[in-house]
C-alpha cells in the first residue's frame, strides 16, 4: 500500500492564494461602487479576508521555518511568495497585501543554501527595482543577499 505524502508548503501556499484570490473577488462583488468613497462606508480593503489570509500566510511560514522543509520546497515556496503580487491580475487591494505579506518569509529565507537565495536576489531585484521597492521588500532583500554583501 502506498503512502499519501502530505502536501507541500509551496502546494499549500497556492492552494491559500487560490482561496485568498475567490475571497477578494467574492468582497470586492458584495460592495457598492462608492464604498469608501468620502469615508462613508467599508473601504474595499476592510474586509476581513485579508486579515484572515495574512494570519493563515504567517502559520504556513511559521510551521516551515520550525520544521525542517526540503530545500527545493522551501524555496519554491518563498519564490511564489515573492512573485504572488504579480503572476495574476489581482485587485489593488489584494496586491498590497501581497506586498506586505512577503515578510512571512524573512524566517525562512536563512533555511536556503546560498544559491538558492542567489537565484531567489536576482529575480527579485529584476521584478522590483531600487525605485519601486517598499520597506518590507527592503528587508527581504537584504535577507537574500546575506552572503552577498
Amino acid at each position: 500500500m502506498e503512502e499519501e505524502r502530505a502536501p507541500s508548503y509551496a502546494q499549500k501556499l497556492r492552494d491559500l492564494l487560490d482561496e485568498y484570490e475567490t475571497a477578494v473577488r467574492q468582497a470586492r462583488a458584495r460592495k457598492t461602487p462608492g464604498s469608501g468613497l468620502l469615508g462613508f462606508g467599508p473601504k474595499r480593503g476592510d474586509d476581513p479576508c485579508h486579515e484572515a489570509f495574512d494570519q493563515k500566510l504567517e502559520a504556513l511560514f511559521a510551521a516551515m521555518a520550525a520544521g525542517d522543509p526540503p530545500v527545493e520546497d522551501a524555496a519554491d515556496a518563498i519564490g511564489l511568495l515573492l512573485r504572488a503580487e504579480e503572476d495574476r491580475p489581482w485587485p489593488e487591494e489584494a496586491r498590497w497585501m501581497l506586498v506586505a505579506a512577503q515578510r512571512h518569509a524573512l524566517p525562512v529565507i536563512p533555511l536556503l543554501p546560498g544559491a538558492q537565495r542567489r537565484k531567489l536576489l536576482l529575480e527579485y531585484r529584476k521584478r522590483y527595482p531600487r525605485f519601486r521597492r517598499l520597506p518590507v521588500q527592503d528587508q527581504v532583500l537584504k535577507a537574500l543577499a546575506r552572503d552577498e554583501l
